[in-house]
């Protein structure tokens, strides 16, 4: 009898072992499959709450709550009745579709307001309406986000923003369990002074799940370096396009010294250049990991160069060209550069510069005893320059010699990057190396 007892037993806790084992097992598949196991080494662990509030370093976060932000502008339109519809309907029809997008856009708030932010705030339906008639422009431009984890699947952001000229500030509580949100509108950030310096024992907003609905979901993706790079020179041109502040503001300050020391400047270039900057397109891209920041290096469709130093997810600075300021990239390779190879370095560097329509650098490179008898002025050397060279040039090295050994000629030929033109410069230019990576150039076009 007693053995029996002693195998039921046993195997009563077969079975309890089994169960457990199974249901962990379930768990933990359940996690690996879910869309909430982020990629790219962003993987979500257990944590403790975080001790203060700091700038978002996770790009998947960053990209879902900017996907979040477009849909939040597009029902502002929607609310404000800028809507797409066929002219040759009447009317009536018009304004039945613009009550329809209404109603479309006042629901998709309904979702998206947090509860507790609506009863503190007394938050009513035609509030909705009354926050979306600030904005009459749709373009978002995001300026900074601070992120708290509140708990282990509560997040807050703190979302500084710009829609148009217009700023848009909300507080983005994530349930990245469930993976949806809400948001706090301006109102309550500046009600109870939220800001990235608070102290975290001041944030009251609860960690209570957010359930899911149609319009509260985020999802995460998964952004490689080429994203990245894509998105730096996106993100620069649409900040030029529309907030030239914010765009100046994001020029390296070092940079900004040498190349732009006034806004003035900057506008004045943005003007000269003739670039619809909400069009660039990223032809190439190099990354350097380094210790404490990493460097985007972009060249777009007109030969032009962008160099994004990222401290963290979106948060840079840009330099325009690396021959205001070398960088250390540029540096390694000339030192290890022979003759021939340096003097294609800096012929590039002077065609950089042509391509900013820099023409005060590019004259300042040109040899003394050239200038003098060809030309005198710097006035003079740009009215020649747009003559006889194109906006944007791309180089072709033919022919290489160096005869004199201090000197290096270069047969090269110029045709219009922006493929307006077909014709063709070919350009004879000897470069003169000086210490350290310094050069002077001449140059004589065939005629």
């Amino acid at each position: 009898m007693k053995n029996k007892g002693f195998i039921i037993l046993a195997i009563i806790i077969i079975i309890i072992i089994i169960i457990i084992t199974t249901i962990l097992l379930l768990i933990t598949k359940k996690y690996l499959n879910s869309d909430n196991y982020e990629t790219d080494f962003e993987q979500q662990v257990l944590i403790e709450p975080d001790e203060k509030i700091e700038i978002l370093d996770n790009k998947n976060k960053y990209f879902a709550i900017k996907r979040a932000l477009y849909s939040i502008i597009t029902n502002i339109q929607k609310i404000n009745g800028e809507i797409e519809y066929n002219d040759e309907i009447s009317s009536v029809q018009q304004e039945e579709l613009k009550k329809e997008a209404l109603e479309e856009g006042t629901e998709y708030f309904e979702g998206i307001i947090d509860s507790q932010y609506i009863n503190e705030m007394n938050f009513k339906k035609q509030d909705i309406v009354n926050v979306a008639k600030k904005y009459d422009k749709y373009n978002l431009t995001i300026d900074k986000i601070y992120a708290y984890n509140k708990s282990n699947y509560i997040d807050i952001m703190l979302v500084y923003a710009y829609i148009g000229n217009e700023e848009f500030s909300i507080i983005m509580k994530m349930d990245t369990d469930n993976q949806t949100f809400s948001i706090f509108l301006n109102d309550y950030i500046e009600k109870y002074n939220y800001n990235e310096n608070m102290n975290v024992d001041n944030i009251k907003i609860n960690e209570e799940p957010i359930k899911e609905n149609n319009n509260n979901t985020f999802e995460y993706i998964n952004i490689n370096d080429e994203s990245m790079a894509q998105y730096y020179l996106y993100d620069y041109g649409e900040k030029v396009s529309n907030n030239i502040n914010l765009a100046y503001k994001n020029i390296d300050e070092q940079y900004k010294k040498e190349r732009f020391s006034t806004l003035e400047s900057y506008k004045k270039y943005i003007d000269n250049s003739e670039k619809n900057y909400q069009l660039l397109k990223l032809q190439s891209y190099l990354v350097e990991k380094l210790d404490n920041y990493t460097i985007y290096t972009c060249i777009d469709q007109y030969g032009n160069k962008y160099i994004f130093k990222e401290t963290s997810i979106m948060q840079y600075t840009v330099q325009l060209d690396d021959y205001t300021i070398e960088t250390e990239t540029f540096r390694k390779r000339y030192s290890v550069a022979n003759n021939k190879q340096r003097g294609i370095l800096n012929i590039d560097k002077f065609i950089q510069m042509l391509n900013m329509q820099d023409y005060e650098s590019a004259y300042n490179v040109l040899d003394n005893s050239f200038k003098q008898n060809n030309f005198k002025t710097q006035a003079e050397f740009e009215n020649y320059m747009k003559q006889h060279t194109f906006k944007y040039n791309e180089v072709t090295y033919n022919q290489y010699n160096n005869k004199i050994s201090s000197l290096h000629t270069y047969d090269i030929q110029l045709t219009d990057l922006s493929k307006q033109s077909q014709e063709v410069y070919n350009i004879t230019i000897t470069v003169k190396l000086l210490e350290d990576t310094k050069f002077s150039l001449s140059f004589e076009r065939d005629v």
